[in-house]
């Protein structure tokens, strides 16, 4: 996923930082949620890049049961999410 704007972009109130592991949810389309990484981080005259996380980006890594804990943010820090979809996703269609 590539933002439109080249800033420093925040999710949640968390300035991302190159390498940051990032919970996407609620995204439109929902295709597109899933964990991902900061492969290139915002800033002036650079293009935030998230791309998603090796090891979250299979159906055999990314199934029901698994969880991920979101440490950072204004209003999901601290929390927990767990993957409740019982058939394997595709990724790029199943939301």
């Amino acid at each position: 996923m590539t933002n439109d704007a080249n800033e420093v972009y925040a999710v949640d109130g968390v300035n991302l930082t190159l390498n940051m592991r990032v919970l996407v949810k609620d995204q439109s389309p929902a295709t597109e949620n899933g964990i991902y990484y900061v492969s290139t981080a915002g800033a002036v005259g650079a293009t935030l890049v998230l791309t998603r996380a090796t090891d979250a980006d299979t159906a055999a890594e990314l199934s029901s049961g698994v969880f991920f804990f979101v440490e950072q943010g204004s209003a999901n820090a601290d929390s927990g999410w767990v993957m409740t979809q019982d058939t394997a996703i595709t990724f790029g269609s199943t939301a």
